[in-house]
């Protein structure tokens, strides 16, 4: 589930703090009780994860920023979707005293349970989305590909040769199996 958050403030120079509303201190209060709330858990998905991926907010060191946003991703791993939204929206109305708003990307989803039935592969949850809720139709749903996720998103991300090869033929065996099911 991702949302952004909008700070309002009021803009002006940073000498006179008790004239204005600082939107950055609004904002980092909102982060800081989200970053503090208690989040559900399961034994089969883990702990949910919350991440502050991105901030904006100021001009320069003297100005009493008037707007700050910042984007939020939270992977639930217990509840529904809807409960953690309501959650959320909660918690950023009492924090901020309405001064910051909640535009959520999507409705988002809870957990996904995918098909792990294929001998050979290592099983793991994983913290992160997929697509698998969207797709229709009724048949097997794994989740695979290359390297770890472990690296991804980081500066020493990569895929070797060796990690596309072993993908190939997880892949035709995944087909395979799939095809017998049928």
């Amino acid at each position: 589930m991702g949302f952004t958050l909008t700070a309002h403030g009021r803009a002006g120079h940073s000498g006179y703090p008790e004239l204005f509303v600082n939107a950055n201190s609004l904002l980092i209060r909102v982060l800081s009780a989200l970053e503090n709330m208690e989040m559900p858990s399961s034994e089969k998905f883990g702990k949910s994860t919350l991440n502050i991926g991105y901030l904006q907010g100021g001009v320069a060191g003297n100005v009493i920023r008037g707007k700050a946003t910042a984007t939020v991703q939270i992977r639930n791993a217990a509840g529904t979707a809807r409960e953690m939204r309501e959650r959320v929206v909660d918690l950023v109305r009492g924090v901020s005293g309405g001064k910051v708003e909640v535009e959520f990307a999507s409705e988002g989803y809870g957990c996904v349970d995918i098909d792990a039935d294929v001998e050979g592969f290592d099983v793991m949850t994983v913290n992160y989305g997929t697509d698998i809720p969207n797709l229709e139709g009724r048949h097997k749903r794994y989740l695979f590909g290359p390297g770890s996720i472990l690296r991804a998103h980081s500066d020493h991300e990569h895929l070797t040769a060796t990690d596309l090869n072993l993908a190939v033929d997880g892949y035709q065996i995944l087909i395979m199996e799939s095809l017998k099911s049928k």
